[in-house]
């Protein structure tokens, strides 16, 4: 069951036990505190069924839960401090115990789980090895299998180099326009030699004349 302790101010030490509604206050209250910055009817506290709810009811110095001040009712399902005046109190809300483990759920018994029941167990020799050596068989390829092979574009342009006309070429010489050094037995006699040995014979054709 909730509870409401005084754990600070005039009156520390008080619990109240959350049967229904309660107010608290100076005066006039069901929960009466001698605290003098505490309002005649204060705070007002209810026990619901999700928790606790805490209700300012228009106090001058006003109602702190958690250290922030309402100005609404506020539902606690957690325990949670109060300050009213001077006056700390606790809300102490139980947890729910947990639910019992064969409670129906969606329908359901839900049992506990007795770890003591002997299984049945599978021998180990009926649990088959994957055989990681084994061969395993590889598709051979068809290497008689016919491949496209392109055709040759023989009609596509391919470029032709220009000739350079500019470049020299060498000029060979007609067999005709050697002279024929084979007929020959020496080198060619110049003019003047040629003169001079006809002189000479001249010279001797007329001094044999002369002398004949």
């Amino acid at each position: 069951m909730a509870k409401l302790r005084v754990t600070s101010g005039p009156d520390a030490g008080q619990e109240i036990e959350l049967e229904g509604d309660l107010v608290i206050g100076r005066e006039e209250a069901d929960v009466v505190l001698a605290d003098e910055e505490v309002s005649r009817r204060h705070v007002e506290i209810r026990l619901l069924a999700t928790g606790v709810e805490v209700e300012d009811l228009g106090s001058l110095n006003g109602t702190f839960v958690s250290g922030k001040r309402i100005d609404a009712p506020v539902t606690l399902t957690d325990s949670t401090g109060l300050r009213i005046g001077t006056t700390e109190l606790a809300v102490d809300i139980p947890v729910p115990e947990p639910e019992d483990p064969g409670a129906t759920r969606q329908g359901q018994v839900i049992g506990s789980i007795d770890a003591t029941v002997a299984r049945e167990v599978v021998p180990p020799e009926l649990l088959a090895d994957p055989d990681v050596t084994a061969q395993r068989p590889i598709a051979d390829p068809d290497v008689t299998a016919q491949r496209p092979i392109a055709d040759p574009d023989v009609t596509a342009e391919r470029p032709i180099a220009d000739p350079d006309l500019t470049a020299k070429r060498p000029v060979s010489r007609h067999p005709a326009d050697e002279p024929d050094r084979a007929k020959s037995n020496g080198p060619p006699v110049s003019l003047p030699v040629l003169a001079a040995i006809v002189g000479v014979v001249v010279a001797i054709v007329l001094l044999v004349l002369l002398l004949g």
